[in-house]
């Protein structure tokens, strides 16, 4: 049985022999530029991470708990942590990799994240195969929130956030516009049972919010 391996995402810098000085909770990064040598199978870990790939040019499968799933051309999908989770790549020729921690998201994008996009703590997340249009808005995103990140100003964080949060709204108008995890099944992680609790919390406050706006 293959051993796993918890990781943060500057485990995963040392992993791809990445340079970095400090605990870090965003990165993109590209593929090619990552992988240049395919095919490549990834160590089977658990990642404590999102993470958002784009991929334009490729083909690959990734595996997720106890499911195995193809991706290829024009595709877009995420993981979010606690799962055990590993990918090979057999032809990849153009992708983006977005990897953030919920602190990240919490403090640039949305406080009660999971309330505003309830979505990322889905169990299952099949690639989505997107159409022509569709795709050329993500890649645009995708673009944007590199350039910024490359850039590294006072104000990258609450752009790249900004621009993230555009992504998870298309992402949501797209897919998941009626998704409700509190219906979902629970997974036996204990990091997404703390993440559903959260969650419950959180519309709990806005239901609480609502009758006090009625009773005014």
């Amino acid at each position: 049985m293959e051993m796993v391996v918890h990781h943060k995402i500057s485990d995963l810098y040392k992993t791809l022999g990445l340079p970095f000085e400090q605990e870090i909770d965003f990165t993109i990064l590209s593929i090619p530029e990552i992988h240049d040598q395919i095919p490549y199978k990834s160590p089977v870990l658990q990642a404590d991470y999102f993470s958002f790939i784009l991929t334009k040019n490729g083909a690959g499968v990734y595996f997720l708990d106890d499911n195995e799933f193809s991706f290829g051309a024009q595709t877009i999908y995420f993981t979010n942590p606690g799962h055990i989770k590993s990918y090979e790549l057999h032809e990849s020729k153009d992708a983006f990799i977005i990897i953030l921690s919920e602190k990240f998201l919490r403090e640039n994008v949305h406080p009660e994240i999971y309330g505003a996009f309830p979505f990322l703590l889905a169990e299952i997340v099949p690639p989505k195969a997107l159409t022509e249009n569709d795709f050329e808005e993500f890649e645009t995103l995708y673009s944007q929130i590199q350039r910024e990140f490359e850039k590294g100003s006072a104000y990258t964080n609450k752009i790249i956030g900004n621009l993230f949060a555009v992504m998870l709204f298309k992402i949501k108008e797209n897919f998941w516009s009626a998704y409700n995890p509190i219906e979902e099944g629970n997974r036996g992680s204990q990091i997404v049972k703390s993440f559903k609790k959260a969650l419950e919390v959180e519309f709990k406050k806005v239901g609480t919010s609502d009758q006090n706006e009625i009773n005014l």
